[in-house]
């Protein structure tokens, strides 16, 4: 459903290396649990640079998997050898979401980098790319992928109307960090690792009664492994 706007033109090249420019936007789409209000669409070629191009993705006043999103917004720029991709999500409900990564396809296969990613949800602190994760890498192609290991960080403070009781001397002491690592290949399977260390419990305050007063950190890590014959969690939790 919806109404449907577009332009198409090619702008200088030849017939082995056209030059495309598109500027497309789509009104009122709706499917399912998803709609978008108005979705903005464009391509333009960067100049003199002859594989080269700028892409913007705007979609406004969206509804994704039942989630409002006030503003979703992805801009890349480069060749598909390659590239870089930043965007940014806003939601009454999830929070702010940023992301930055470096990538390129070369040889079939995919492979990024990250630059930037925080998330700031409501009823939480803002956690963010942990400084031994900036340049943290992944790749990808039809038989296998990896994401290395990746760390998110936050302060040990909460908002004052949220923290009710003074964060611990193990909490002051540590770093708070969630990492994680996904690999998977093929007939092997998969296998996750996820860990935690020194996370405030006062991240959980707003769920619980005003009364309630969290202190401590929580430590521990999770493994994850699956192939075509069985799953097989484990985890250990303090």
């Amino acid at each position: 459903d919806g109404r449907y706007q577009q332009l198409l033109s090619s702008d200088s090249g030849d017939v082995r290396e056209p030059r495309l420019q598109i500027n497309a936007q789509a009104d009122q789409l709706a499917w399912g649990n998803y709609a978008i209000e108005k979705l903005l669409l464009k391509l333009n070629p960067r100049a003199n640079l002859s594989k080269d191009y700028e892409l913007q993705l705007d979609a406004t006043r969206a509804q994704m998997a039942g989630q409002p999103i006030t503003q979703l917004s992805l801009k890349g720029a480069g060749a598909l050898e390659k590239h870089s991709i930043d965007g940014q999500l806003d939601s009454p409900t999830l929070g702010h979401l940023s992301l930055g990564l470096d990538s390129s396809w070369k040889d079939k296969i995919w492979r990024g980098q990250w630059r930037e990613l925080s998330l700031s949800a409501k009823k939480l602190p803002r956690w963010y790319l942990a400084p031994e994760s900036l340049r943290a890498t992944m790749e990808a192609d039809a038989t296998h992928a990896d994401v290395n290991k990746l760390c998110l960080t936050t302060a040990n403070t909460l908002a004052a109307e949220i923290e009710t009781a003074a964060p611990t001397e193990h909490a002051l002491r540590e770093v708070p960090a969630i990492c994680a690592s996904v690999h998977w290949a093929g007939d092997r399977g998969a296998h996750a690792e996820v860990s935690v260390k020194a996370v405030p419990l006062s991240n959980l305050r707003a769920w619980f009664k005003p009364e309630v007063n969290l202190a401590g950190v929580l430590d521990g890590d999770a493994k994850w492994r699956a192939d075509r014959t069985a799953f097989r969690p484990s985890s250990r939790w303090q």
